[in-house]
């Protein structure tokens, strides 16, 4: 979805007035409060985030006059001055209007503005959000939780909204009311336990990741790596090849946490066989389509590491150890996998406390000593650790560090 924020201009320009009345497009659905309007079209899909001064503009284009009798009606409800004092001309931001398919041309009847279902209100609060327009997403989901409070989803969007504009206690809140609502919401469970900055638990729990990615497989590719710029697996690609002979198909490759097969893609010139292992069924379903894998598991990390008795080329964990705290136990078990020449490749996010911590996005983060100290613990050997951004969230970078370990 299109979105833009669109402001009356405040340039002094001659008006050109034409004699054909203008109405807004009477497609448009309405979404208004105190901040101005945000029109959705649903031809388009596209959405038009209105500050007040536009939004009375676009109001006073009901069919009833042309842009000189809009014009001089909005200074004479509301005079617009620029910084000099003198009045303001808004002819430009009608002219925009008209290409963005907001104002339409012609002998067209005034109609009153069509108020937006809460239905298309969530997806165009999903899309703002999306967008990185968290202020004007918040106004509709605060418009949705009063108009419809016992909607679970409603207030999910609000706890989402808050949390992209750093309103962590108000996100709390509004997931508290989620989980009131929807007790088995496993998700929302555990973002309330991040942001309750109590000691975190070792690891996040199966059942929240299995139904976390479950839900997302569908949308997974798509919003990882077109909306939030994702490249974990072609960074660990880039950082291993120093390490790595020519691609040829040589290798026995381990995929810990393969999700849809993203990892695989990027490793596959070098891979003889590739086993992918993963809680979620509906996105190992997904890594089996890139016909990458030669073998999946549906299971837990450790419990598939106890169980195997192979030894691998390459062990990778792309965007997984976000999902663990503690790291030492992991480690050790990855140890028997690799023998003297084999290399252990992961991410994680960076941390600012020594050790590990939950953040307030609901993932680990871990400090680069905490990495090395556990590193040796385990008998594993530190070939490289490289801080990179892994991908964007909420229009900010999210760090992370790219570890290659190697069987000491």
């Amino acid at each position: 979805m299109e979105i833009t924020f669109e402001k009356a201009q405040h340039t002094v320009a001659p008006v050109n007035s034409p004699s054909r009345m203008i109405s807004s497009n009477p497609g448009l659905l309405w979404f208004s409060d105190d901040a101005g309007v945000i029109v959705f079209n649903p031809k388009a899909d596209s959405a038009h985030v209105l500050n007040p001064r536009a939004s009375l503009l676009l109001l006073l284009c009901d069919g009833t006059g042309d842009s000189a009798s809009v014009l001089k009606a909005a200074n004479e409800i509301e005079p617009a001055k620029d910084s000099n004092g003198s009045l303001a001309n808004d002819s430009q931001w009608l002219e925009q209007a008209q290409q963005n398919d907001l104002v339409i041309e012609g002998d067209v009847p005034g109609r009153a503005p069509r108020t937006i279902s809460s239905k298309k209100l969530r997806k165009l609060t999903n899309a703002l959000l999306e967008s990185s327009e968290a202020v004007a997403a918040r106004r509709c989901a605060i418009y949705l939780t009063s108009k419809k409070p016992k909607n679970s989803e409603n207030w999910n969007l609000l706890g989402d909204c808050e949390h992209a504009l750093g309103n962590y206690p108000a996100a709390k809140a509004a997931y508290e009311k989620v989980v009131e609502l929807d007790p088995e919401n496993i998700t929302i469970a555990h973002l309330i336990t991040a942001l309750s900055g109590g000691a975190p638990p070792d690891k996040a729990s199966a059942e929240y990741v299995r139904q976390t990615f479950d839900d997302y497989a569908e949308s997974f590719d798509k919003s990882l790596v077109d909306d939030l710029g994702y490249k974990t697996p072609e960074i660990i690609t880039k950082a291993l090849k120093p390490y790595l002979p020519e691609p040829a198909r040589q290798y026995r490759i381990a995929d810990l946490g393969c999700g849809t097969g993203l990892m695989g893609k990027a490793i596959e010139p070098w891979a003889r066989s590739i086993c992918g292992v993963d809680l979620s069924s509906q996105m190992m379903s997904k890594a089996l389509l890139t016909g990458c894998y030669n073998e999946v598991h549906v299971s837990e990390i450790a419990e598939w590491l106890i169980s195997d008795s192979r030894t691998y080329e390459l062990v990778l964990a792309a965007d997984v150890f976000v999902y663990f705290g503690d790291l030492l136990e992991v480690m050790k078990q990855v140890r028997p996998k690799l023998d003297s020449s084999s290399k252990f490749a992961f991410s994680v996010e960076l941390g600012e406390k020594h050790g590990f911590e939950l953040t307030v996005s609901g993932r680990y983060a871990h400090h680069p000593d905490y990495i090395l100290n556990i590193a040796r613990e385990s008998g594993l050997q530190l070939l490289s650790m490289e801080k990179e951004t892994l991908r964007w969230e909420y229009g900010k970078k999210v760090v992370g560090l790219v570890v290659i370990l190697s069987r000491g």
